[in-house]
């Protein structure tokens, strides 16, 4: 066989890696096979469009949004070099457009990411847990209003991390985003004992907030300020001592009818979940009660504990919506005063509550609070007293 026609053999690279066989070779010989083992540089931008001449794209970008050019200046190497000028660096160079809209195009293929409606920047999921932190937060323009009418640990951007989780894979486990958004409370001042849970039901969040209360004659100094806010349209519920009342009849909660508008007072409402009122030493209940102006209902529940005690739980719902923008009048609703005009109220006609809590909840006491958790809050209010 001629010289010619032989086959070149090459070792493989790790071989000549390897001490044993690096000494025999000379450094020529070595920098040589070296060399042709080298990997290739990537091979030059072969997409159609870079085969079009620059006029040609520039007269292209004239027909475009101006965020779309500057998304279209993203795709390949060459257009970024003949487009990110006018339209990625310079503000003169095109027409101006939001920062917040160009941002919402390239979210719709990083799917681990977010535009944050208020600060107008892309939030990873993965690192959800710091905006729940009050010095890390950005929705800072809403944030009393949040801590105020839903609860103080509640982050819109949270909120929105798990609305696009939801809406990427409706199976997938959220768990870890729910609890971020969820709130457990004890306390000594204000109500005993306040939980709140968050589901996804019908594409939107529903969090239900159970404000649970104890009085009893020898611990009711602060009963009167123990209110309880329930949005910015019914305002709050106010407890009441009525002196000449006697035993657990002492004591009730009322709204705040001065600060409400007449066309604004809650209306009840037929519930199929609320309609079983249960045995009669459950206690008794208002009833569904619904705002007129946000996507909020509520029942307080109470019963008689001990000789002259009285126990209310407070049972809040709310649907905050898809958590697509900040501007969904059903979200905004429930943060600011003016009234959204009752929207939130869809999904077949059913009842927020119906919603949240499924079609075997028959309402209750017993089905809000167990009796081991009344238990365990008679102990902690009433450690050091007769009951």
């Amino acid at each position: 066989m001629s010289s010619t026609n032989a086959p070149v053999l090459k070792p493989p690279i790790w071989s000549l890696q390897t001490p044993s066989i690096r000494w025999l070779l000379s450094g020529a010989l070595l920098s040589l096979a070296m060399l042709q083992l080298r990997p290739s540089p990537p091979p030059p931008d072969t997409s159609p469009l870079s085969q079009l001449p620059p006029e040609l794209l520039l007269r292209i970008t004239t027909y475009l949004p101006p965020t779309s050019a500057a998304s279209f200046a993203l795709c390949t190497k060459r257009l970024h070099a003949l487009l990110c000028i006018p339209y990625l660096r310079c503000k003169n160079g095109h027409a101006p457009f939001s920062k917040a809209e160009f941002l919402r195009l390239l979210e719709r293929d990083l799917p681990d990411y977010i535009v944050c409606y208020y600060c107008e920047k892309l939030h990873s999921i993965k690192r959800a847990g710091r905006h729940v932190k009050f010095t890390k937060r950005c929705d800072s323009k809403v944030n009393e209003a949040m801590r105020t009418y839903i609860h103080p640990r509640f982050s819109y951007v949270v909120f929105q991390m798990l609305m696009k989780r939801h809406r990427q894979d409706p199976s997938r486990d959220l768990s870890s985003l729910l609890n971020l958004l969820s709130y457990n409370e004890w306390s000594w001042i204000g109500p005993d004992e306040t939980k709140t849970t968050a589901r996804i039901v019908d594409g939107s969040l529903l969090l239900r907030q159970q404000h649970t209360l104890l009085v009893h004659p020898n611990n009711d100094m602060c009963f009167t300020h123990d209110n309880i806010m329930i949005c910015p349209h019914i305002a709050q519920l106010r407890c009441k001592i009525n002196c000449s009342a006697s035993g657990a009849e002492r004591y009730s909660m009322c709204y705040t009818g001065d600060r409400v508008d007449i066309d604004r007072t809650p209306t009840s409402v037929e519930c199929e979940c609320c309609s079983q009122r249960g045995k009669t030493d459950e206690g008794s209940w208002s009833g569904l009660i619904r705002c007129r102006d946000c996507a909020t209902e509520f029942r307080i529940d109470t019963l008689g504990v001990g000789k002259a005690g009285k126990a209310f739980v407070v049972t809040r719902w709310k649907d905050l919506g898809e958590g697509r923008d900040g501007e969904d009048p059903v979200w905004r609703g429930h943060v600011e005063r003016r009234g959204g005009g009752g929207v939130g109220r869809r999904a077949g006609g059913r009842t927020i509550c119906k919603r949240f809590e499924g079609e075997g909840w028959r309402g209750g006491l017993e089905s809000l609070v167990s009796s081991r958790e009344m238990k365990r809050l008679v102990r902690y209010r009433y450690g050091f007293c007769e009951v």
